[in-house]
């Protein structure tokens, strides 16, 4: 479109547009009556209400609506270029006359007429003729208001007022009027009107104090204070003000570290209205990119580099491609009224309904919207968990500056998505664009993704352009849309990729900018990395770099994870902004290189003094926010037990720390349904205590249960050789986290605590007391906590303890950030490497320290045997200066997160699995063990499990032996199949011939392995009374049944997957082991057993009556289930 502008018939109301209507007609009829300068091909094109016809222009057709009460008639000119419709012009209002001939400006200047005449059928009212004199006044007024701007102001008065219904609407009216009228006084340029959120326009001397403000606006109104002045009276043709495009970044200061754009666009012409302001914007947030340069545009996935991302599939966890879009022929959501977001919706559904193929979906608008006739109300609950968990449904603006910006106007109305049947692609309606599309899938083939994408949006577009519209784009900066980052391409590639190694380097993300590339962590050891260019390239030559970057970040985390040592990479300049500054007429010299500066963290939300926003830790509020969305394991616990937190608000620790301290990271974040957080943190010992209804709910540990004992000595363990041949295991690693008595946790600690911390950690690690002499202390770099290290450590210290994998950096994650762990970051914090590389000590990181061993080899024994010595010669001379380590009877050994609580040991183990760690199905068989598998590179394999509540250390290293152990045995026999004929390899543990690792299937032996913690019916049972273990280890059933099949899934699993731990291999273990099955049976059924169980299966004495009595309007189906096996 361009120009479009309803021609308005008010049909009802106190003002009637035609002379003489007596009453609304229930019926229309408008026919053209003349055409002029409109081309040979030209179609008209009138909708009244829902309803719209059209025509060739030169058959003059009538068309009949049957509905005249609509308060609008659009009048739509196109031309028919061979398959498509091209909008050429809209028609200006319609003026109160029932023949009216229409004059519409071309591109070039030249006239077009269209005449009109309307007329009502008898049957549907009756139509007196017009006074030419009444005529003639009307269009001298509209001559009148139209040349002194009186339609203008009106229009944009009337917009406001429905967009924000004051309650005071004529006070309102009569402000907008004065501030209108101050504009146009030339002798006071300064005033400006700036709309705040309460909805009123409030006239200001001048712009306010941006001194403390940090967007990319603000910059560059305090670089050229007049500029703005030189804007103010202008508007765009659909009625967006400047002070609707500056709002977010006026009322929002932002933040110094993280600069937002402060300015958003409400329609397409704001680019070039206000050009001077989004150029000097973008130039700020594109600074490379020569504007003057014709944005280069092409979706042909063709041109994308086909070469494999990651060909060992063991680093791209998946990829998503995503574009955003908006209509030239309405404003953008953030100042479009109700009926236009309504439009948006209705034509752009019908486009995505066309779909075919694997885009082929359905439209679920959000839950509240009814908008949407075919579902009003919205989606289902179930639609809207279904669409969560795959993540495609989007949420209200929760972001001040989001809110301000206006995108959340009249939410939920007018919002939804699209979603095809097999989840690969999803859009999303009127979000922050009118459209964004989704394109996502498991695995690395990028390309595959954007091919979907590209198929996608060729089809919306065209079928758009048979409704007459068309993307909102401009020759100079691509695709246009609400926020001046997403211009350009309006594309986001992102490729989620496991980064373990090179993740924790502090040059990581100084390469990603040389590589173009933005990353931000999603997981644990996996980032989420993206095209950081919008602006000056193509999508396609944008995936493309996305591509090679991957597999150059690839590259050096291969490197680090064999152990070789990688300098800070360098990259050579965007081939797309290059080729960007060729074409440009007149190239501007970019900027010369400037010398990395050290950026100060302290800045960083999460990173310095204060605590992170959000949520407040002091006092804790009366209410608790809303948490029927969020995501964690904390939100699951509140939202079960609403009036927890009532009880647990009240309390606080002896140290100060409140409950709102502990559930902050779950509140502040809401989380994502397929990965849970656990939501909350300690922040002392103490809070264990004082909110321990809350803390046993979240780690689901039954009363009277207790961590057993630490078994922190070599020879209470007894581990067989994990790999006796030496030709899989390479290495083992264990970690151990321990906070110090007498301190708060990381999360509620002060700067001195944390410095004390420091000390006393230094202290013993490099005394000689044994620990790996001549060891090493090294805070981390920009820390001024340490007197022999005043400034941390060195760029040269940095690389040394990289290549050692003994540098940990900064949190990124919002969780970590609003936990509290990163504040006055780096202060403090630094790590031990001792003279053999055999023990390293993290201090400061997540708890106080973090003792890990790395050894060389399958030796599990003599790792443990290491951390034993440095646990013990750590433990004296911090307990002889009163701070020995926190430990709870109940939790064990106590840590920030409470997922790590009891033994708080992982155990890592390295192993080279060439034929077994190619099966698709390989880490669900290592799940099977309770290992968790993350391919290193090539053949190589970490296998890891960390211990859980209730599990001792040697629990812990006898399953991570047996898991090893059996995938050696599974190796080995998938080497010898491989060359058989129909041999398939070992399946998944359990569901061979042979048993599953642990607990011996046939003859138990004669001690009856530590229970303690394990939380079966059938552990308690055996824990109260072993002399039930010791008179039936050597039973068995008549049909050779022993008793160690009944026991095994009790005694290998803490958390057993059934609540009574026990099985019966054959009718006779009833009675044999009745001694265990009886009181675990009553234990399960909350009182005795019968003397005879009923028998029944009589229909007859069923109760009569039925279940639903509205007729089955609420039951949709039953199902009963009955179990028997066969006798003998």
């Amino acid at each position: 479109w361009l120009k479009r502008r309803a021609c308005r018939f008010s049909a009802a109301g106190r003002v009637r547009r035609l002379a003489g209507l007596a009453q609304a007609p229930a019926a229309m009829d408008i026919a053209l009556t003349s055409v002029e300068g409109l081309p040979e091909k030209a179609y008209v094109s009138i909708r009244v209400g829902e309803t719209r016809r059209q025509a060739p222009c030169k058959n003059l057709s009538k068309f009949h609506f049957p509905s005249g009460n609509a308060r609008a008639v659009h009048v739509d000119v196109f031309e028919k270029l061979g398959t498509a419709q091209v909008s050429l012009a809209g028609i200006r209002a319609w003026e109160g006359c029932q023949n009216a001939s229409v004059s519409i400006a071309k591109a070039d200047g030249t006239k077009m007429k269209v005449g009109l005449s309307m007329e009502v059928p008898e049957a549907a009212g009756t139509v007196k003729e017009a006074k030419s004199a009444r005529q003639e006044a009307a269009k001298k007024a509209m001559d009148y208001m139209e040349r002194c701007g009186v339609q203008r102001i009106l229009s944009q008065m009337v917009h406001e007022l429905m967009v924000k219904q004051p309650e005071d609407p004529l006070a309102f009216m009569s402000e907008f009027v004065v501030a209108k009228k101050s504009e146009d006084k030339a002798a006071d340029p300064a005033v400006v009107t700036v709309v705040t959120s309460a909805g009123s326009p409030q006239q200001q001397e001048e712009l306010p104090d941006l001194s403390g403000h940090f967007s990319l606006l603000a910059e560059v109104l305090k670089n050229d204070p007049m500029l703005y002045r030189g804007l103010r009276t202008k508007s765009t043709a659909m009625g967006v003000s400047l002070a609707q495009v500056i709002k977010p970044g006026i009322e929002n200061k932002g933040h110094r570290m993280i600069k937002t754009a402060g300015l958003v666009a409400g329609d397409a012409e704001c680019y070039s209205t206000f050009a001077p302001l989004f150029d000097a914007v973008i130039s700020l947030r594109y600074g490379e990119v020569p504007l003057t340069a014709q944005q280069p545009h092409c979706l042909d996935f063709g041109r994308v580099d086909a070469e494999p991302i990651d060909p060992s599939g063991g680093h791209v966890v998946s990829v998503q491609v995503r574009l955003s879009r908006n209509l030239n022929s309405v404003r953008f959501p953030s100042t479009c009224s109700h009926d236009e977001r309504r439009e948006v919706e209705r034509v752009v559904v019908a486009a995505l309904n066309e779909l075919t193929g694997e885009l082929k979906g359905a439209y679920h608008p959000l839950v509240g919207s009814t908008s949407f006739p075919a579902r009003l109300g919205g989606m289902t609950a179930a639609e809207e968990a279904a669409l969560e968990a795959s993540r495609a449904l989007f949420f209200e603006p929760d972001s001040t500056i989001a809110i301000s910006s206006g995108v959340g106007r009249d939410w939920p109305d007018a919002r939804g998505i699209f979603s095809a049947s097999n989840g690969s692609f999803w859009a999303w309606l009127n979000e922050e664009d009118h459209l964004r599309l989704f394109s996502a899938q498991e695995g690395p083939d990028l390309r595959g993704a954007f091919t979907r994408l590209c198929l996608a949006e060729s089809s919306i577009a065209q079928a758009l352009q048979q409704q007459g519209h068309q993307w909102a784009r401009s020759e100079r900066l691509g695709y246009l849309a609400t926020g001046p980052a997403n211009i350009g391409s309006g594309m986001c590639a992102t490729v989620y990729v496991k980064l373990p190694h090179l993740g924790s380097q502090s040059y990581f993300r100084s390469t990603c900018r040389r590589l173009h590339l933005h990353a931000h962590q999603s997981e644990a050891g996996v980032w989420a990395v993206s095209n950081s260019e919008r602006l000056g390239s193509s999508a396609a030559d944008q995936v493309s770099a996305v591509a090679a970057g991957c597999r150059e970040l690839i590259s050096l985390e291969r490197k680090l994870a064999e152990g070789g040592f990688v300098d800070e990479p360098s990259a050579p300049p965007s081939p797309a902004l290059a080729a960007a500054a060729e074409e440009a007429p007149s190239p501007q010299p970019s900027p010369p290189q400037q010398e990395a500066i050290a950026v100060d963290l302290c800045d960083v939300p999460g990173l310095g003094a204060e605590e992170y926003p959000g949520f407040p830790v002091e006092p804790c509020p009366e209410e608790l926010p809303d948490l029927s969305r969020h995501c964690s394991m904390m939100a699951e616990v509140l939202r079960r037990d609403p009036d927890m937190y009532n009880r647990m608000r009240v309390r606080k620790t002896n140290m100060g720390v409140t409950f709102a301290k502990v559930i902050k990271p779950g509140v502040d974040v809401k989380g994502h349904a397929m990965i849970k957080s656990v939501g909350a943190v300690a922040g002392d010992k103490e809070s264990y205590e004082a909110f321990a209804e809350f803390f046993s709910e979240l780690c689901s540990f039954p009363d009277g249960n207790a961590q057993p004992e630490a078994t922190l000595s070599a020879e209470a363990v007894s581990l067989p050789p994990v790999d006796p041949t030496g030709a899989y295991v390479t290495s083992v690693r264990i970690d151990a986290s321990r906070n110090l008595a007498g301190f708060r946790l990381l999360p509620a600690c002060s700067l001195e605590e944390r410095r004390e911390v420091e000390k006393l950690c230094a202290q013993v690690l490099l005394m000689d007391a044994s620990i790996d002499a001549p060891g090493e202390y090294y805070p981390l770099q920009q820390s001024t906590s340490f007197a022999a290290k005043p400034q941390g450590m060195t760029k040269e210290d940095a690389a040394v303890l990289s290549a050692a994998d003994a540098l940990f950096a900064e949190p990124t994650s919002a969780v970590q950030l609003a936990s509290g762990i990163g504040r006055h970051w780096p202060d403090a914090r630094g790590a031990f490497l001792g003279a053999g590389r055999e023990l390293i000590a993290f201090v400061n990181d997540e708890d106080h320290i973090r003792l890990s061993v790395r050894h060389a080899g399958p030796d599990l024994t003599a790792a443990f045997a290491r951390l034993c010595d440095a646990h013990t010669a750590l433990l004296a001379p911090l307990e002889q200066q009163g701070h020995g380590f926190m430990r709870s009877d109940k939790f064990g050994f106590i840590t920030t997160c409470p997922s790590a609580l009891g033994a708080a040991m992982q155990i890592c183990v390295r192993m080279r699995l060439p034929q077994l760690g190619e099966r698709p199905d390989f880490k669900r068989i290592c799940k099977a063990l309770h290992l968790d598998a993350r391919r290193c590179d090539g053949e190589e394999w970490e296998l890891s499990q960390r211990s859980v509540l209730g599990m001792s250390e040697a629990h812990l290293l006898a399953s991570v032996a047996a898991g090893c152990q059996h995938l050696i045995a599974m190796e080995l026999e998938q080497r010898t199949l491989l060359g058989m004929s129909g041999g398939r390899g070992l399946v998944m543990p359990g569901l061979g011939e042979s048993p599953l690792p642990g607990f011996p299937l046939e003859d138990c032996p004669e001690t009856l392995p530590d229970l303690s913690g394990h939380r079966s019916l059938a552990a308690r049972v055996l824990q109260r009374d072993p002399e039930i273990y010791a008179a039936l280890r050597s039973r068995r059933t008549a049909g050779g049944v022993p008793f160690a099949l009944a026991i095994k899934a009790a005694v290998d699993d803490v958390n057993c997957g059934t609540p009574i731990g026990l099985v019966a291999g054959d009718a006779e273990c009833y009675e044999t082991f009745a001694a265990v099955f009886n009181p675990a049976l009553e234990a399960f059924l909350e009182g005795p057993l019968g003397t005879q169980q009923p028998r029944a299966l009589d229909p007859c004495g069923l109760e009569a009556g039925t279940i639903d009595p509205s007729g089955g309007s609420r039951v949709l189906s039953v199902r009963l289930r009955l179990a028997r096996n066969l006798a003998g």
